[in-house]
């Protein structure tokens, strides 16, 4: 059903720290700083970083919720996705 979404980039395999893209319908994907585990330390990270090509969220017609967007691999004062090894975490609503 309809619900947000996240994945995070990390280089620890922990929240606090990481970088994510989080969607919610009816609006556009963000990129977020996750600087702690409460929703006040969730933060938007500035204008100029929000740099997401093609990014959306929509509710299909299965009643699944899909994100999709596309994000450079090295940007400026962001984690490093690199070609090999990376670390992941994901979370979405339990609607």
């Amino acid at each position: 059903g309809e619900a947000w979404l996240s994945i995070a980039f990390t280089e620890n395999a922990r929240m606090t720290g990481s970088e994510a893209v989080i969607g919610i319908p009816g609006s556009t994907p963000l990129k977020y700083n996750l600087n702690g585990y409460s929703l006040s330390t969730v933060t938007p990270m500035p204008d100029e970083q929000q740099t997401l090509i093609d990014a959306s969220i929509t509710v299909n017609d299965n009643g699944q919720t899909v994100m999709t967007f596309t994000k450079l691999m090295n940007e400026p004062d962001e984690l490093e996705i690199v070609y090999g090894l990376n670390r992941f975490l994901w979370a979405h609503d339990l609607h």
